[in-house]
């Protein structure tokens, strides 16, 4: 993954460009056809896959697509699979401190996750609480951080989940640890999206 930003979109010629990213090795270009985008907008997420065309000071070139596979209205794109939906996390009681809660995970994203408590538990989890100490694994990695919940949506009687998601925005995560989920993120994005374009 390599984060840049578009520089010039020319319309005549069907095609955009944007700066080189930091580090760039113009050499991991030599082979490469097509590269896959996740422009991230004001709350909106666009993902496609564009032909490269070639170098332009400064720059790279792409052909602007015919399809764009999706849009997301929110501030951070959120993953959504069976593989996500397997992972417990884990945390400290809102009200007991030596106790801790173990929930199920139900979509994770750069800024924040979602977790499904039961029905009885809605009033322990008010919009503005500060979830203390949230602990899950994903492959090898340890994440560890704290989360402000931002609110909650009851699933339909005809949903296969029971029960309540929370949404909450990550509080006290290490800079690494946000980019580590950053990058799991955009590559099971990727692998999922490549499907259809």
């Amino acid at each position: 993954m390599h984060p840049s930003h578009f520089n010039i979109i020319v319309a005549q010629d069907k095609t955009f460009c944007i700066n080189k990213p930091t580090a760039f090795q113009q050499e991991e270009f030599a082979h490469v056809t097509e590269c896959f985008f996740n422009l991230n907008l004001n709350r909106t997420n666009l993902f496609f896959k564009a032909k490269f065309t070639g170098f332009l000071p400064g720059g790279l070139n792409f052909k602007i697509p015919e399809k764009i596979f999706k849009v997301q209205r929110r501030g951070f794109f959120r993953l959504q699979s069976k593989e996500i939906e397997n992972i417990q996390i884990s945390f400290s009681h809102p009200k007991k401190a030596n106790e801790l809660l173990i929930k199920k995970l139900l979509d994770l994203g750069e800024g924040g996750m979602s977790f499904l408590i039961l029905d009885i538990e809605e009033n322990l989890f008010q919009p503005g609480l500060i979830i203390k100490n949230i602990t899950f694994q994903i492959k090898d990695k340890e994440i560890i951080c704290d989360g402000e919940v931002r609110h909650l949506q009851p699933f339909p009687l005809n949903s296969r989940h029971k029960g309540i998601k929370v949404g909450i925005q990550f509080h006290n995560i290490k800079t690494g640890t946000a980019q580590w989920i950053t990058s799991f993120v955009f590559e099971e994005s990727r692998k999922y999206v490549t499907k259809y374009l």
